[in-house]
């Protein structure tokens, strides 16, 4: 589950987790510890009143099912709680956890709100273009070779013990490169269409 969630994570998008925890090998105090490495919270406990949260199973009072989730999810949580044993699913021995949230705060995306004219640029805040100017990046690195060039260029160095003026020379021409490089990529991302922003 770690890797799916710092992969999701990593893209910018915002996953809830839902855990029928069965197994003995996992309790509250691994949760919180799972919870801490990845920067979650327990939702269902999160969004009431009270510290506590009921149990979620007949035969027992543990709670062995989970709803985790970041930050911005749990920003936008309105209520949460679980359902008496029985209620609306008569089959399961499980009760039903339920999450209500604010669909306003939930999808809100301030990054694409509109900006006045000497702020429309791109911004590391932005998490949809930050990974697309990541992947435009990568992209030209690979088509330029440069983590290769690097390699070739210290390589020569380490071998003669020192940097002649040609290594220098080299050296501060593929700095330049990949800072057009970057400069690109963020060109890329950062172009906009603002012809639906009316300028009063």
């Amino acid at each position: 589950m770690s890797s799916i969630l710092e992969e999701w994570m990593g893209k910018g998008f915002h996953p809830m987790a839902m855990i029928d925890s069965n197994s003995a090998d996992i309790n509250e105090s691994k949760l919180r510890e799972f919870n801490d490495l990845h920067g979650l919270s327990e939702l269902i406990k999160a969004g009431r009143d009270s510290t506590t949260a009921p149990p979620t199973y007949a035969r027992g009072k543990q709670r062995i099912d989970f709803i985790l989730g970041d930050e911005h999810i749990k920003r936008a949580i309105v209520h949460s709680g679980s359902l008496e044993l029985h209620d609306g699913l008569k089959a399961s021995d499980h009760t039903m956890q339920f999450l209500d949230l604010d669909e306003k705060l939930l999808f809100r995306d301030d990054s694409f709100t509109p900006m006045p004219g000497y702020h429309r640029e791109f911004k590391l805040y932005d998490t949809k273009r930050k990974t697309q100017f990541l992947e435009h990046l990568q992209e030209a690195y690979e088509r330029q070779r440069i983590a290769e060039r690097v390699d070739e260029i210290a390589s020569k160095m380490e071998e003669k013990n020192y940097a002649s003026n040609e290594d220098i020379d080299a050296y501060n021409k593929l700095d330049e490169e990949i800072v057009e490089l970057i400069r690109s990529a963020a060109a890329k991302v950062g172009r906009v269409d603002f012809a639906h922003l009316i300028s009063a």
